[in-house]
């Protein structure tokens, strides 16, 4: 009977557990059914609090978004047919099909030459070797920009803001802060902003394009066929000295070794405050990236010189 009356106190602790099992998943269904209502039931009433403007708002909101989306899409395919169209015009020898490995190359250097203050001095030395090729190339491709443009019969756009009555000379003036503003404008630029101006692509236009009959237009599409030239130039250097890696690698390590004892030496002289061992540093930084760019360009230089004008 012991034996029977266990199996039947286990029975019933089986059936009970089963109906407690039963209950909460009842329950749990309920809740979701309740909570699926509830939400049903606000969506509803928000619907009908909504007047009809206000969705037809949303509407011509996604439909403007995606209006101005579209235009500024086509307002940078045209710029780059501009600058395309201009490269050939201006006979630069770089192709449309070009453009586009020109600026996946310059996006690769930008990321070499992205350097932080703790990187190794290897690291450092060759980003700052990639700015002085960059730089160098830059003044030679604005060169050779103007010249090609002199060739062509192709002008500078008209400076913008002058007043209706501005004298010749006040006209000339203009001009020419205008045209330095702008070489200063283009050789300040970074390698990342260099790679996306020779597909038409500025960053800061980040809305809109100014109208395709501006003077900005035609500025910002000249400064496009420069940001070609120079991301061509600065393939080409680079690639040639590659030839002369290691041995202009070792190099510069050396020259940057002896400046960095020479440093060291001066510090451990005496004591110094935290003023005059920082001005040691950027005075060593400075001597540094002076003695990268000089022996750099002299190795550059046979290749500079067969783009010269």
């Amino acid at each position: 009977r012991g034996d029977a009356s266990k199996a039947g106190g286990a029975g019933a602790q089986g059936a009970g557990g089963a109906a407690r099992d039963e209950l909460t998943t009842t329950l749990k269904s309920l809740q979701d059914k309740i909570t699926e209502q509830r939400s049903a039931a606000l969506a509803r009433r928000k619907a009908e609090k909504r007047p009809a403007s206000a969705i037809s708002q949303v509407v011509v909101a996604d439909d403007q978004k995606e209006r101005l989306r579209k235009e500024y899409e086509e307002a940078q395919r045209m710029m780059r047919s501009d600058i395309e169209g201009l490269h050939k015009t201006l006979k630069t020898e770089i192709e449309g099909s070009d453009l586009p490995k020109l600026r996946e190359f310059m996006l690769g250097l930008a990321e070499q030459i992205k350097v932080g203050e703790d990187a190794e001095i290897e690291a450092r030395v060759k980003g700052a070797a990639l700015m002085a090729i960059i730089g160098q190339a830059g003044e030679h491709a604005w060169e050779m920009l103007n010249a090609s443009m002199q060739q062509a019969g192709e002008e500078w756009p008209e400076p913008d803001g002058l007043p209706p009555n501005a004298t010749k000379e006040q006209f000339a003036l203009a001009r020419e802060r205008s045209l330095t503003d702008v070489r200063e404008l283009f050789l300040g630029l970074p390698p990342q902003a260099i790679a996306e101006l020779t597909i038409g692509v500025v960053p800061a236009w980040k809305i809109s394009y100014p109208a395709k009959s501006s003077w900005l237009w035609r500025q910002v599409s000249l400064r496009g066929v420069a940001a070609g030239i120079q991301s061509s130039m600065t393939r080409s250097v680079v690639t040639e000295l590659k030839s002369a890696g290691e041995a202009l690698r070792s190099e510069i390590l050396g020259l940057v070794t002896n400046e960095l004892n020479t440093l060291n030496a001066a510090i451990a002289k005496g004591t110094h405050s935290l003023e005059e061992v920082d001005h040691m540093l950027r005075t060593a930084r400075s001597a540094v990236e002076g003695l990268i760019k000089e022996r750099v360009l002299e190795k550059a230089a046979p290749v500079f010189a067969r783009y010269a004008v």
